[in-house]
């Protein structure tokens, strides 16, 4: 079948002269891809900073800034929302570039959605080369960031405390643990921890610290001070820079603030104690008593770490070298028996000249003895470890052995934990032994471990060790996926399609089976080309509801499927739609209405091509804007495509899109929206230079979602607020298609009178409605007669505009009616007619709420 021209109402053919009526409702769409001819006078050429609603179109309302101050970093590249539980119930970070090319996260603890300042001093700054912030949320409260340089994580400054314990001196005796008493809001009978008794006391973080934060039961009367240490990895040492807000009038512990100190992620050391293994802060009181009830942590932004799982590992080697000759315990060692059945390694005669041998698939920073009662080294000795540094055996400093006697002269008397500082990564290395690849570690004493009968006089039952940490290295950006943190795109090492993944629900661990293990169990899709974006979706197929993780490079497409490493399944989707633009991911949380007629979540991204959107099953364009990605005058910047952003606004259940369009731009200058339930696509347009070039969701304590979004000149805007573009006009505009009004080609008609009504509004504002004829459809070649005295103009999308006076001026204020209406006699003249509607607003809300228009016209003249 034949494309038709647009026409107008259709109907019989009038004689000349003879009057017709049309009547139209803004029901439409915007159609940009299609010529303004074939689109009639329902449908729209332009649309602008106007949104659809379920029977016609309304105004979108524009946006306000939160910072009245602009960041020193004008460029605002990404942001996202840590939302906590704690007294700050809301951060928004953002990166922000300066004019040299150096970033820096800044950070906003203003109430969503009210307007504030940025804190004074940037929350970090960011390695040399850099690149875009990916922000992701972390388990825990936490806010994981990627940059290609550095992975980085943030929790806020009112952390969880992971242990909490009063101990009686500075080498921790006596321990009493209030990890659950410190951690929870209560304040009653045993839930705070007395500070008095024992003037020391412990807290410890998954993270190094900048200070905690402690909240009083009752108060201290005493005049005191307060001093706090950190392990440094051999002992306690001072923090620097400290400030104690807790102190009021020379007391210590007299009111409810934050103890300070200078940042110590450069010097902290995990430390072991009581079966945890953690960074550990050491406060002591020097007078007087108080109780505490919470306690939090402020950690400053800082690389990831990762801090031991907690599950203890099992040596793969155990040899004993009794005079040169070796015994295999392995066996022994991993099995626990009792002091009634004993099976374990017999150590007892062992001089100063022999030594042990225990291997591990893992660096150690700890091993574990558990001896056979009774049957324990009764002799005064001193114990000695050693690693392995690739060419000889080193020993570990800060040596503390855990299975010394109460007097501390009698190395492996009771069961305990030997533990060391870690050396660095690079500083020990693997080797093989008795036919096995590992970590050794060669542990020998002073003297003669007791003997006994056939050297039972010192047995060990069971061994085990505890991991030493290891580097989280830099990737290109984070994920949350199954609870875990996703690290995406190893780009620094060459392996920009790997994914490394932490414990479930635990942010800073990295090690255990569950993990990717440093690398034993990381993730690899398809070739080597990087990974670009990444993101979890939910969606229901029949009966199962299945979480899984899409993963996109810039031309292909994977999702990843499973709960744990051992059935984690790739699958490749496409081999040739990816993302061109990592901003642009998001996901539709309401839901997309599919082919199946199924409500189903969605991820929606900018392809090479154009939108499309992925539910788990079909990957689908979402069309209608294809023009801008097509040869012509609206083609956008393919090269800058990396710079175009996209977000879901829940609230009016749309996309945006923001586009560089035309020949060497790089900042986005084109807004598009898709409205989801509708299928529709409109414009917004802010003024030129202010448009937003970055947008995320954030939300409110109530649960109400909105928009901010980054511009580049240092400010934040919320967006969907206020009836202006911050101060400036926000224009409405929407503009008909062409159409013969008669359905007939030949004729030429005049447009004799016009009328529109639209929902009254509480202010005064004016409709300006223009009319524009004539339109060249492309190809075909036409002289045109100026036959009165309006005057012709050529414009560069090639329609010849006929400039109307006097317009059609509908005043919106009406305070007595629910609908204004208006009439105009006119004189338009032509063989094709177009329509403009156009209101400018800076205070009304919505402002042009049209309901329907229409027209009188008559056919003029014929063969023309």
């Amino acid at each position: 079948m034949a494309e038709q021209l647009a026409g107008g109402p259709g109907g019989p053919v009038l004689p000349d002269g003879q009057l017709e009526t049309a009547q139209f409702t803004f029901h439409g769409q915007w159609m940009p891809d299609e010529n303004t001819a074939l689109i009639g006078l329902k449908n729209f050429r332009t649309l602008q900073n106007l949104r659809y609603t379920n029977t016609s179109i309304e105004g979108v309302q524009g946006y306000t800034k939160i910072n009245a101050v602009p960041l020193a970093n004008t460029r605002i590249l990404n942001g996202v929302q840590l939302v906590t539980d704690r007294d700050v119930s809301s951060w928004v970070l953002v990166q922000a570039e300066d004019a040299s090319g150096g970033k820096r996260i800044f950070a906003n603890r203003t109430p969503i959605p009210e307007p504030g300042e940025f804190e004074a001093a940037a929350l970090y700054s960011e390695a040399d080369g850099a690149g875009l912030a990916r922000f992701s949320e972390a388990p825990g409260g936490n806010i994981a960031l990627c940059d290609g340089k550095e992975s980085l994580i943030w929790g806020g400054e009112e952390m969880r405390c992971a242990g909490f314990f009063t101990v009686s001196d500075a080498a921790g005796a006596n321990p009493k643990d209030y990890s659950e008493a410190v951690n929870d809001t209560l304040a009653t009978a045993g839930h705070f921890a007395p500070i008095g008794a024992q003037r020391f006391f412990l807290a410890m973080s998954t993270r190094p610290l900048k200070g905690i934060n402690v909240k009083l039961r009752t108060t201290n009367p005493t005049s005191s001070l307060l001093a706090a240490k950190v392990w440094t990895g051999a002992a306690f040492s001072a923090v620097s820079g400290l400030v104690d807000n807790t102190a009021a009038d020379g007391k210590a512990l007299a009111r409810d603030g934050k103890v300070c100190f200078d940042s110590t992620v450069s010097t902290a050391r995990p430390y072991h104690f009581q079966g945890l293994y953690l960074y550990a802060y050491l406060f002591e009181l020097s007078a007087g008593s108080a109780e505490i009830h919470n306690v939090s942590l402020d950690a400053p932004m800082q690389p990831m770490v990762d801090i031991w799982d907690g599950v203890y590992r099992e040596p793969v080697v155990f040899q004993a070298s009794r005079a040169g000759v070796y015994e295999d315990f392995t066996a022994e060692v991993n099995y626990e028996s009792n002091i009634y059945d004993p099976i374990a390694a017999k150590l007892g005669g062992l001089v100063a000249t022999d030594h042990v041998v225990i291997m591990f698939e893992e660096r150690m920073s700890a091993i574990k003895f558990k001896l056979i009662a009774g049957k324990v080294n009764t002799t005064a000795l001193a114990l000695t470890v050693k690693y392995w540094d690739g060419s000889a055996w080193q020993a570990v400093s800060g040596l503390t052995d855990g299975t010394r006697d109460s007097a501390g002269s009698k190395s492996a008397n009771q069961s305990g934990t030997m533990s060391w500082q870690a050396p660095d990564e690079g500083s020990e290395f693997p080797t093989t032994l008795f036919g096995v690849t590992g970590w050794a570690y060669r542990l020998s004493w002073s003297s003669t471990l007791t003997a006994g009968t056939e050297h039972d006089g010192t047995q060990v039952d069971l061994v085990t060790g505890i991991p030493a940490q290891a580097k989280v290295r830099a990737y290109k950006f984070a994920a949350m996926f199954g609870g875990r943190v996703m690290l995406c795109g190893h780009t620094e090492g060459k392996e920009g399609n790997r994914v490394d993944f932490s414990l479930p629900n635990a942010a800073d661990v990295f090690n255990g089976e569950l993990s990717s293990q440093g690398g034993k169990q990381s993730l690899y899709f398809g070739g080597t080309t990087d990974l670009v974006a990444g993101c979890q979706l939910y969606n229901r197929f029949g009966s199962n509801i299945f979480s899984i993780f899409l993963a996109l490079k810039k031309g292909e497409t994977f999702l990843l499927h499973g709960d744990n490493p051992e059935d984690f399944k790739i699958y490749h989707v496409n081999p040739a739609i990816g993302c061109v633009a990592p901003l642009t991911l998001a996901t539709a949380d309401i839901g997309f209405e599919g082919a199946e007629g199924v409500t189903r979540q969605v991820a929606i991204w900018l392809s090479h091509a154009g939108l499309v959107s992925f539910d788990g099953a079909a990957l689908l364009e979402i069309k209608g804007i294809g023009r801008y990605f097509k040869s012509g005058p609206w083609q956008v910047n393919r090269s800058a495509l990396e710079n175009a952003r996209g977000w879901y606004d829940s609230q009016h259940r749309e996309y945006n899109l923001l586009l560089p369009v035309g020949a060497g731009v790089t900042e986005c200058n084109t807004w598009l929206v898709h409205d989801l339930e509708r299928k529709r696509w409109f414009e917004k347009v802010p003024p030129a230079g202010k448009f937003p070039q970055s947008g995320f969701q954030v939300i409110d304590q109530a649960g109400v979602r909105c928009i901010y979004a980054g511009r580049h000149d240092g400010r934040l805007m919320r967006l969907e607020d206020g009836a202006s573009w911050d101060g400036e006009k926000l224009n409405q505009i929407c503009e008909t298609g062409d159409a013969w009004l008669d359905d007939n080609i030949f004729h030429e008609t005049r447009v004799r009178r016009l009328k529109l009504i639209a929902r009254a509004i509480t202010e005064q504002h004016t409709v300006r409605v223009s009319h524009l004829a004539n339109a060249v459809v492309t190809g075909i070649d036409v002289a045109f007669a100026d036959t009165d005295d309006d005057q012709w103009t050529n414009t560069e999308d090639e329609s010849r505009v006929r400039d109307i006076t006097p317009a059609l001026d509908l005043s919106l204020g009406q305070a007595s009616a629910e609908i204004v209406q208006a009439i105009t006699s006119t004189n338009f003249l032509g063989r094709t007619h177009r329509f403009r509607f156009e209101v400018s607003t800076m205070s009304q809300h919505k402002a042009f709420q049209p309901i329907g228009w229409g027209l009188e016209h008559r056919r003029e003249r014929t063969g023309v």
